[in-house]
C-alpha cells in the first residue's frame, strides 16, 4: 500500500495570446491579455505567445490609466517566445517569436511610468 500526501500540489499553466477571446485553458482558448493570467491564482506557470501586452488592458484595469503595472508574483513563472502552437516549453523560439511587456499605456502619446513592478 502507498501513502499519497494530503495535499497535492496545485501547477496550472496558462495561456496568453494577442487577439483571443478565452480563459487560458490552451492556445485555442487563450487569455486575450497577461493581466488575466495574472489575476487567476490559478495559473503557476503562464505562456506568453508573440505580441505587445499593456499593462492597462485586462481584468482589474482601466483604458488609459498611467498608474497600470503588471504586477508579478511569486511562485508564478511567465514564459513569452510562443508562436502559439507549442505544446513544450522547449518548442518557443523568444528570436522569432517576439514577446513585448509595453509601458506605454496611451500609445502615441509620452509615458514615463515604469510598466512592472514586482512583488514577494
Amino acid at each position: 500500500m502507498r501513502a499519497e500526501p494530503a495535499y497535492a500540489a496545485t501547477w496550472s499553466l496558462c495561456y496568453v495570446k494577442v487577439g483571443a477571446s478565452g480563459s487560458g485553458s490552451s492556445w485555442n482558448d487563450a487569455y486575450p491579455d497577461l493581466q488575466s493570467a495574472l489575476a487567476d491564482s490559478n495559473c503557476t506557470e503562464i505562456w506568453v505567445a508573440q505580441g505587445t501586452y499593456y499593462p492597462d488592458e485586462g481584468t482589474g484595469q482601466s483604458d488609459d490609466d498611467r498608474t497600470s503595472t503588471f504586477t508579478l508574483k511569486s511562485g508564478v513563472a511567465i514564459y513569452g517566445g510562443f508562436d502559439g502552437t507549442e505544446t513544450a516549453q522547449g518548442q518557443r523560439d523568444p528570436a522569432t517569436n517576439t514577446t513585448t511587456l509595453s509601458g506605454c499605456i496611451k500609445r502615441g502619446k509620452p509615458n514615463t511610468l515604469n510598466g512592472v513592478s514586482r512583488t514577494g
